[in-house]
């Protein structure tokens, strides 16, 4: 037989105050808080999740109001939003046995009628955590704040294992505190006598008798509704801008589905008369043209692959659009200042599914001078770009011989970004995309002089395309 001792040990680690963490998280969902809504007489502001947690456990409701501010806002907000819904769809109304989540398992026969009014909003709290969770970037600050939350119910629950008495229907233990119950109205009250109004005095026969509740209407099933909706028309834009993008230059569902050739011309001796091909994606980079001897003409198309023709800034460039779909091309003259013959370009979107893409200074969406950012020499590097709404065009190809190591972080935001890499041994980070992209971690260039440029490319929507020279 076991000590005395031993046996007291044993005891209270098994009970509810002592450290068996099974028989402590059984408690903590059988004596789970109820919710108190403003209708049910709580003040609350939404759901009656803080108010009922408040009472539950004896605090102040501000100081679980304040919790969750801070750890949506910096933290996560998408766990923190989560939280909310969790706790809204498991714990249920003050006077009810079933929250929303549970009666969504349960069948309509073994639910009282406040229950099933409950029902559509447990339908509405799973689509609304479902998307939440999917669409939320679990990070660790994510997952710390879940685990915050986690600890703190614990200790809560350490500190005060038993609900007030009333609170809870069914539970026998009740805490020593005793609580107000009278401030609250529950949603499924004791039936009393029925009104009689010479049952026990004769002079009471001018008592009015006892006017039936008036019944407000329901709006929060409507409110969580409407926020369902808004959130899958969001998630369904959100998702028409990562694979097509805002403003975008560059609309393709998958940049590494076929192979890509670049070509780089330096000198009017390797420039062709025409590209024109079928089965792969290419990138025709005349941004390095020196000046010319003569005029020269060029045909850039693209059929069933996309065509990208990054322009050149020191020659005068004279550009022709053919075909639909070009988000940047615009017929004229380029770069004004510049002298010499002039180099003819033709860009045709021909017929197939290929996008055909001019890249250049000037060319970039009216009302959205910022689409183009291209530092002058190694000296003219930022340390980031912020990302914006749409096309977004970071050139570093004239970054070249670095003195010393030095960070660029670029930021994206929703629509098509394009980085052309430096001229120069970089370190590219890529950050998580929500879209096409054919960015891929690692060193580049490394048998380029000069020393490292560290690029650090933020999460976005949209498509994502690197460049290298």
């Amino acid at each position: 037989m076991l000590s005395g001792a031993v046996s007291r040990k044993i005891n209270a680690m098994s009970s509810p105050t002592g450290f068996n963490a099974a028989s402590t998280v059984q408690e903590m969902w059988q004596t789970r808080p109820p919710r108190i809504p403003r209708r049910q007489g709580g003040k609350a502001y939404i759901a009656g999740v803080c108010e009922g947690i408040a009472v539950r456990y004896q605090i102040d409701p501000v100081i679980i109001r304040l919790y969750l501010v801070v750890v949506t806002l910096l933290l996560s907000v998408g766990g923190g939003l989560l939280m909310y819904a969790l706790a809204w769809m498991f714990l249920p109304r003050y006077g009810l046995n079933r929250a929303p989540g549970q009666t969504l398992f349960a069948s309509s026969t073994s639910l009282i009628a406040e229950e099933r009014r409950e029902r559509p909003i447990g339908y509405c709290l799973l689509i609304f955590a479902i998307i939440t969770a999917v669409t939320t970037e679990w990070d660790f600050a994510s997952f710390l704040a879940l685990v915050i939350t986690g600890l703190a119910w614990w200790g809560l629950q350490r500190r005060l294992p038993y609900p007030p008495a009333g609170l809870i229907p069914g539970t026998k233990k009740h805490a020593p505190q005793q609580v107000n119950l009278g401030l609250f109205a529950s949603a499924n009250p004791t039936p009393g006598t029925t009104w009689e109004p010479l049952g026990t005095s004769a002079h009471d026969w001018n008592i009015r008798p006892p006017q039936p509740e008036h019944r407000r209407v329901a709006v929060w099933p409507w409110i969580v509704g409407a926020i369902t909706a808004i959130t899958i028309i969001v998630g369904a834009i959100i998702s028409a801008i990562a694979f097509v993008g805002v403003g975008s230059i560059v609309f393709r569902s998958s940049p590494n589905g076929t192979p890509s050739q670049n070509w780089m011309v330096r000198s009017e001796g390797e420039l062709l008369y025409d590209y024109d091909w079928e089965e792969t994606s290419a990138t025709v980079n005349l941004a390095e043209l020196g000046p010319l001897t003569e005029d020269n003409h060029t045909r850039v198309v693209a059929n069933d692959t996309d065509a990208t023709v990054i322009l050149p800034t020191s020659v005068p460039v004279l550009l022709h659009c053919e075909g639909e779909g070009h988000a940047t091309c615009k017929d004229g003259r380029l770069n004004p200042n510049a002298t010499g013959p002039v180099l003819d370009v033709t860009l045709v979107d021909g017929p197939g599914e290929g996008i055909a893409t001019a890249l250049h200074p000037d060319l970039a969406p009216a009302g959205n001078a910022d689409a183009f950012k291209q530092p002058k020499d190694r000296n003219d590097v930022p340390e980031g770009y912020h990302g914006q709404i749409g096309l977004q065009t970071i050139d570093l190809r004239r970054v070249k011989d670095l003195e010393h190591d030095q960070d660029l972080i670029i930021g994206h935001g929703a629509g098509a970004l394009t980085v052309l890499a430096p001229d120069t041994p970089y370190e590219l980070t890529c950050g998580r995309n929500l879209g096409p992209s054919n960015c891929v971690s690692g060193t580049y260039n490394q048998d380029k002089p000069g020393k490292t440029l560290h690029i650090s490319v933020g999460k976005g929507i949209g498509p994502l395309t690197v460049m290298n020279s």
